[in-house]
Order: structure tokens, then sequence, then C-alpha cells
């Protein structure tokens, strides 16, 4: 592959990083607030709600998580990729 190439690659997946990264913290934000509540109210079936919503959402954060590594690993796949492709193009050492 070429250089432009593994640039554009390295590109697009970090903007879906950063786009998957922003969800991350948003729903960690929600779940945050859904123990909050269950820790603040008395109502037993009012606790289970919020127990039963933080739940769900960290079942979301993991999936997005799992996402997140294997963004994570193609990046830096197409980053060592890059650095072989200039390297090669331009002759240059990197040690």
């Amino acid at each position: 592959m070429s250089l432009s190439r593994h640039a554009a690659y390295l590109y697009l997946y970090s903007r879906k990083l950063q786009h998957l990264t922003e969800k991350i913290q948003k729903l960690t934000k929600e779940a945050q607030s859904h123990i909050q509540k269950h820790n603040s109210t008395n109502d037993q079936t009012a606790k289970e709600r919020y127990r039963y919503k933080h739940a769900k959402l960290m079942q979301e954060i993991q999936k997005l998580m799992k996402k997140h590594n294997e963004l994570l690993s193609w990046i830096h796949h197409h980053q060592a990729s890059f650095a072989y492709a200039l390297q090669r193009e331009h002759k240059l050492n990197f040690k």
C-alpha cells in the first residue's frame, strides 16, 4: 500500500476512535448517574430499576470497548505500515 493510503487509514480510524471514545464517555456519565440515583433512593422498585439501567449501560460500554480495542489494533497496524512505507520511500533509518 502507498504512503498516502496508510495516512488515510490512520486518519479515518482515528476519527472513528474519537467518535467511539465520546460515546463511551457519554454512556459512562449516564451509568454513573444511575448509580447515584440508586444510592440516593429509598424505594426498592426504583433501586431495582436503576440497577437494571446501570447493568444495561455497562453491557453496552463493554461492547463499545471491544470495538475500541479493535480500532486501536488497526491504528497500530497502519501506523507501523506507515512508518515502514515512509522509511522505504525516503530511505530513512528509524530506530
